[in-house]
């Protein structure tokens, strides 16, 4: 089964990374879910509740790129929080919603 029959959850598309490989994914013609509301707004990775409440949306999913995440270093420093928060918290939702789907 080759990616283009795969469904798959890219986060952090928008960034650098993630931009470049939505683009090559979708010239494959992969299926992709996004982890964006119904009005296009992207669903926080830190807030479990809202990404568990997505799971019937999710439940097809066959690959994850998890690529979401705080890089800049000066962002670091003026929001050590909220970099955590995203870079370990927001891992962890979706390694915690990887396991509860059991892949």
């Amino acid at each position: 089964m080759g990616l283009s029959e795969k469904t798959i959850l890219i986060t952090g598309e928008e960034g650098f990374a993630g931009r470049h490989l939505l683009h090559a994914l979708k010239r494959l013609n992969s299926s992709m879910v996004s982890l964006k509301d119904q009005n296009g707004k992207r669903v926080d990775i830190r807030d479990k509740d809202l990404i568990r409440g997505r799971r019937r949306e999710l439940e097809d999913i066959d690959i994850v790129y998890h690529l979401a995440a705080r890089t800049a270093v000066n962002s670091s420093y003026e929001s050590p929080h909220a970099t955590y928060e995203t870079n370990v918290l927001g891992t962890l939702n979706m390694l915690e919603l990887c396991r509860e789907r059991s892949w």
